[in-house]
């Protein structure tokens, strides 16, 4: 290989990790730009998300989920009905899909809407058997009806055993589940124990 080639291809390597690295501090600006915009109001948050820097920064896939996610964050339940389906038509792997059927579950069953909870359910069971995917979400989504719907203090067991096997950001979301129940069935004292869990969780992760 003569120097004029290596110089061409050490250059061409320089120019893609500066396209790289470019592209991916440009993620991260507008990524923040994304959480600043779910608290605005619906065309300014739809106006940052068509915009053509987005398009070229986030896969079809991520805009829909955000999309998604924004109307969950504001109670827009027929756009959410309406972008779940949107988001089953997209080109995404099956775990992508099971995502966005949970994230909709988990909205119904906190709102304790039942019937559109069941409903998703049942159909996340036939999706994970379909498309064999973790069943874990089957079991996981069970005792979330018991303490949504039932207010079932035989919940506790499952959460604690779930909590042991979960990732630390899993495992915050079940410490605040396990003080719904709590509160729900009168014991404020131990409900408040386990917000200062997710607390305390907040503070070591700070402190690493």
């Amino acid at each position: 290989m003569n120097e004029g080639n290596k110089v061409f291809i050490i250059v061409a390597a320089i120019c893609i990790s500066v396209y790289y690295l470019a592209k991916t501090a440009l993620t991260k600006i507008y990524t923040d730009k994304i959480i600043k915009a779910m608290s605005e109001d619906e065309a300014s948050f739809n106006t940052l998300l068509e915009s053509k820097i987005i398009r070229l920064l986030f896969k079809q896939i991520n805009i829909e989920f955000i999309r998604l996610n924004y109307y969950v964050a504001h109670k827009m339940e027929k756009k959410i009905d309406a972008q779940l389906n949107i988001i089953q038509e997209t080109r995404c792997s099956a775990n992508q899909k099971l995502a966005a059927y949970q994230t909709v579950f988990q909205y119904y069953a906190a709102t304790c809407n039942k019937s559109k909870a069941h409903d998703l359910n049942n159909k996340i069971v036939h999706f994970v058997k379909d498309n064999k995917c973790d069943t874990d979400v089957i079991h996981q989504n069970e005792v979330d009806m018991k303490i949504y719907f039932d207010n079932d203090m035989s919940a506790l067991n499952d959460i604690d055993n779930i909590i042991k096997t979960a990732s630390e950001e899993n495992k915050k979301s079940w410490y605040i589940k396990k003080a719904f129940l709590y509160k729900k069935n009168g014991f404020d004292d131990l409900a408040k124990e386990c917000l200062e869990q997710v607390s305390g969780q907040e503070t070591m992760r700070g402190l690493k």
